[in-house]
């Protein structure tokens, strides 16, 4: 009797007594009450390639589209008179939506302010161009314009070329921030998988 009696104690001490769970137990979800969802946590994504943008290379890229390039273009221009124009055209052309270059890689735009702002001092350099070879403007007041539109030009291909990287730095967090997966969710009536995400 007194033996039953140990044995029946000993089995409520232990019964009583907290147990951690093995390590090997497997993640149970728990259910919820009818008409309710229960999810396990996301499994964590795997892992991928980094395909982040390089920073460093969209201000690169800004730089010798905008003018590197078209300096080397200009050079062959003189060396090669033969085909001098089609060359001066495309420096010229680089000159203008070269610097933007770095933005096109950062995050697929153009048409950016510096673009703009390179475009506004082109057209005051081939105004005040038209304007002196017309005679209509005397030479201080062309010499003051022309200066007006170069430095703006300037401005403008500093502008985007400065801003490349950080506008890449903004698409690589974009890219970051939006994240799916999918995720085991069991309910009274079933099992099955939600998709889970960021944006």
């Amino acid at each position: 009797m007194s033996k039953a009696l140990l044995a029946a104690t000993l089995t409520s001490l232990w019964l009583a007594t907290p147990h951690e769970a093995s390590a090997t137990e497997p993640t149970r979800p728990v259910l919820m009450p009818p008409g309710q969802t229960s999810v396990l946590p996301p499994a964590p994504a795997p892992e991928t390639e980094d395909e982040s943008r390089s920073p460093a290379l969209a201000g690169l890229i800004s730089l010798t589209a905008g003018y590197i390039l078209p300096a080397a273009l200009m050079a062959l221009a003189d060396e090669h008179k033969n085909v001098q124009i089609p060359l001066g055209i495309a420096a010229g052309t680089l000159f203008v939506i070269g610097p933007s270059m770095g933005h096109v890689y950062a995050d697929g735009t153009w048409l950016t302010t510096g673009f703009k702002i390179r475009v506004a001092g082109s057209v005051l350099v081939l105004a005040t161009a038209a304007g002196t070879l017309t005679n209509g403007l005397d030479l201080e007041t062309s010499l003051t314009l022309f200066a007006a539109g170069g430095v703006t030009y300037f401005v403008g291909s500093i502008y985007d070329i400065a801003t490349a990287p950080s506008a890449t730095r903004r698409r690589n967090a974009r890219d970051h921030a939006r994240s799916l997966r999918l995720a085991p969710s069991v309910s009274q009536t079933g099992a099955g998988l939600i998709l889970a995400g960021s944006f």
